[in-house]
């Protein structure tokens, strides 16, 4: 053989390596390894959803834990409220027995109800029965004891005197009911009745006022 067909059947050869190299038969894909990416697939996808689920359920939680700590505070320093215009309604009422003709100054500086408002229909689902009917009993005597404030006062500016006594009564009760309900909500003994006297002597508080009426003490049913 001649150094020249001995080269032809070395290209040859080459040619036909090159061309078995360029042919890239599809490679099978064993069935179990198609159900595991599938499954793979599935699994995250339900993983994510549980994740995303959980975070919206506890964020909510957290978020109704500040709603219900925001509405504890505002009552808390309304029943302060309460009690400092009990203190109040008292020494008017001392002043106006000392002497009936001196027409007072009541003063409705109002409240706030700010976190009540807003946040109630929020939490109203987590408090029981108890709770619920005396945080509204709480803020319902407050909303009176404005009103009759505003009553006397506009009695007051027209230089009459005549009912103030009696509004204001009827003041101390709205507030001393205040501060009773805002007490049970908290989880004070639960009562159907209350008297003016005995909420203002537990508060601490004595006078001309009190001591009239120790003796003849009138209850008054807690609302509604």
């Amino acid at each position: 053989m001649s150094d020249f067909a001995a080269l032809e059947i070395l290209a040859s050869i080459n040619r036909l390596a090159s061309e078995i190299k360029s042919i890239n038969p599809p490679v099978e894909v064993p069935w179990y390894k198609t159900y595991i990416a599938l499954i793979s697939g599935v699994t995250g996808i339900t993983l994510a959803f549980i994740y995303n689920s959980c975070k919206e359920h506890f964020g909510n939680k957290k978020k109704i834990k500040k709603y219900k700590r925001c509405i504890d505070n505002e009552v808390e320093r309304l029943k302060k409220h309460s009690k400092m215009r009990v203190e109040f309604t008292l020494n008017t009422l001392d002043r106006m027995i000392s002497n009936p003709n001196v027409i007072p100054w009541v003063g409705s500086i109002g409240f706030l109800s700010t976190c009540f408002d807003n946040f109630y229909h929020e939490v109203v689902h987590i408090l029981d029965d108890k709770q619920n009917n005396y945080l509204c009993f709480t803020y319902t005597y407050l909303k009176d004891a404005e009103k009759h404030s505003a009553a006397i006062e506009e009695i007051a500016r027209k230089g009459e005197i005549n009912g103030i006594y009696n509004l204001l009564e009827v003041m101390l009760t709205s507030y001393c009911g205040a501060y009773l309900t805002a007490e049970i909500y908290f989880g004070a003994e639960e009562v159907n009745t209350f008297s003016n006297i005995e909420i203002a002597k537990k508060m601490g508080f004595s006078g001309r006022y009190i001591n009239l009426h120790d003796k003849s003490r009138v209850s008054n049913n807690i609302k509604p």
